[in-house]
């Protein structure tokens, strides 16, 4: 009996890569990345606040990055460029509490803010009926919202630029509403004039249903209606959870056709008509409110261009600059010294000819195959000598034929010898000391 072949189905490819970033693709300038780290020893709350930090700053940030004690920030400037880190964030804990540093790699300028208060990822998730659990958001980077960042005073529009350029930015034109899939939200309280950071989720569902219908379409199988006698029973009665709240009409979006951003149980679907969207934001963490202290221009040093304890007079400031001024040309004359001496031994040990190393030299006579014909009185074989070659080769007809000169060597095989015996004498004499100490 013959089977006929089994047919195969055409096999649907998905595409599970994940794009590139579109400020990546269409911006053509180059992304912001950033080192989150810490400074000297940190509680463990605090470790895990920089986890969480990383976390949110993905995914052009180092996730993994491994602190040890010998590192300074030096190190880290240096690895900047290589890198194309743009950005430091540095925890740091006191007895008066834990602090953050952010500043722009490798000249400045520095904020130093004080963290009043913080919460971390899994206490807001532990506080919430729901919480997200995480997916792909990670893997494409938030979008920044500023909130009360208007005015006049220099360190608030310094701290609005940072924060602009702390993430990547947006091509309104070309970014897709599908990698719009995380917020951080920076507001400025302005009767206190703290900051507060927040990081959300973005959810976004088919609008214009209730409760009851969305549960339906959001399942991937019907529920079990076997206890109903009409599935209205269901949509208005208690099939629904009471917790999810109605839409909103500040949350609605419009969703142009062919765009892939209403969640199903699949993912996002690519909607075939314009339809209204909700919007939903889930809070994930980090959660920080910060207090500015102090602005530097420089990377974590230079001048104080604003402190919130300590006001100066405009006279103070300008003999601060002129002290400064004054340090910077006093370290750069001592650069200038210190090299210049060095030049100037460099120079008197070569001329000296009583300096150690003044009798060593390159000769063609003082290779190891000239030291060999002295002691045997014959030609070295070929390749014995594979560093130094033979000064002279006799040809078939007699005649002595001149080699290229020898590479220069640094010592000579008779002062390598004599080196070497004097260090073995010296070690006998220390080792028949050590004997006649235990004695």
């Amino acid at each position: 009996r013959t089977s006929r072949p089994r047919r195969r189905r055409k096999h649907k490819k998905r595409r599970t890569h994940v794009e590139e970033d579109t400020q990546e693709k269409t911006g053509g300038e180059k992304v912001p990345k950033s080192f989150v780290i810490r400074r000297g020893k940190v509680p463990a709350l605090v470790r895990e606040l920089i986890k969480d930090t990383r976390r949110m700053m993905s995914p052009y940030c180092a996730l993994k990055l491994k602190e040890r004690k010998s590192n300074n920030l030096k190190d880290y400037v240096a690895l900047s460029g290589t890198l194309g880190v743009s950005h430091m964030l540095c925890f740091s804990t006191t007895e008066l509490g834990t602090y953050l540093r952010l500043a722009k790699m490798p000249r400045g300028p520095t904020l130093y803010f004080k963290v009043e208060e913080y919460s971390l990822s899994k206490d807001i998730a532990a506080s919430q009926r729901r919480p997200h659990s995480p997916g792909t958001e990670y893997l494409v980077s938030p979008l920044i919202v500023l909130n009360n960042m208007q005015s006049d005073e220099r360190h608030v529009k310094l701290t609005d630029v940072m924060m602009q350029n702390l993430f990547p930015a947006i091509d309104i034109e070309a970014i897709k509403l599908s990698q719009c899939r995380r917020v951080v939200l920076f507001r400025r309280d302005p009767e206190t004039g703290d900051f507060d950071l927040r990081h959300y989720v973005v959810n976004v569902k088919a609008g214009g249903l209730s409760r009851g219908v969305r549960k339906i379409v959001r399942r991937k199988k019907l529920p079990n209606l076997s206890k109903y006698s009409d599935i209205s029973e269901y949509v208005m009665g208690g099939g629904a959870s009471d917790s999810e709240p109605e839409d909103m009409e500040e949350s609605k979006v419009h969703i142009d056709a062919g765009q892939r951003a209403i969640e199903g149980h699949r993912g996002a679907r690519k909607n075939k008509e314009e339809e209204e969207a909700a919007v939903k934001l889930t809070e994930v963490g980090p959660r920080m409110r910060l207090k500015l202290l102090k602005v530097e221009d420089g990377f974590c040093q230079g001048e104080v261009l604003y402190h919130a304890h300590i006001h100066r007079e405009p006279e103070e400031i300008a003999a601060l600059r002129q002290e400064m001024r004054r340090r910077r040309e006093e370290k750069e004359k001592r650069k200038r010294e210190q090299a210049e001496n060095v030049r100037r031994k460099r120079q008197a040990d070569e001329e000296d000819e009583d300096h150690p190393l003044a009798h060593v030299k390159s000769d063609d006579s003082d290779d190891d195959a000239e030291y060999y014909r002295q002691q045997v009185g014959e030609e070295p074989d070929e390749g014995s000598f594979k560093k130094f070659k033979s000064s002279h080769r006799k040809e078939e007809d007699g005649k002595e034929k001149k080699s290229k000169k020898p590479k220069e060597s640094g010592v000579s095989f008779q002062d390598y010898m004599k080196k070497r015996k004097e260090l073995k004498q010296k070690r006998e004499k220390q080792k028949s000391k050590k004997r006649q100490r235990k004695k």
